[in-house]
């Protein structure tokens, strides 16, 4: 609740990826036009209901390691097909790296399956991998929240 009313989660979502990635050089956000996105968003494949906040680039000659960040998940495009993990599927995040040498994350799913998703930015204790990570968990908080609310 936010001053006696109910934030949208796609609002939310979208304020928190503002909010939490929008210091990372590697991180670049998408506007409110269509114009602002629709170059970065070739091989991506979107739900009707969904929308793209921004792109994280590994590394920016290097389009198959990018991650598109959406209001209802994260898009790799990973041979030889796409990947999307659904925030609400995420049950566990993980980061086995030490501290100063992390560059990517482990998510844990509900089905089961394993993802590692690079996050290569950052400098020794300022690696991007920490604050992609508390992202994640405070979306996860809210989607599991509004889980009962959210269509599909």
């Amino acid at each position: 609740m936010l001053c006696g009313f109910q934030m949208d989660i796609d609002e939310l979502i979208k304020s928190r990826a503002h909010r939490i990635l929008k210091s990372f050089s590697n991180y670049h956000s998408f506007g409110e036009s269509a114009s602002d996105s629709s170059a970065s968003l070739a091989g991506y494949s979107l739900e009707e209901d969904e929308h793209p906040l921004g792109i994280y680039e590994n590394a920016p000659d290097n389009h198959s390691d990018n991650i598109l960040v959406t209001t209802r998940g994260l898009h790799l495009l990973q041979e030889p097909q796409e990947q999307f993990i659904q925030y609400l599927e995420i049950d566990r995040i993980e980061v086995t790296q030490p501290k100063q040498l992390a560059d990517s994350v482990v998510l844990h799913l509900r089905s089961g399956n394993v993802s590692e998703i690079s996050i290569k930015g950052g400098r020794g204790n300022l690696r991007d991998v920490w604050e992609f990570v508390r992202y994640l968990r405070r979306v996860m908080e809210d989607v599991q929240k509004q889980a009962p609310n959210r269509t599909k």
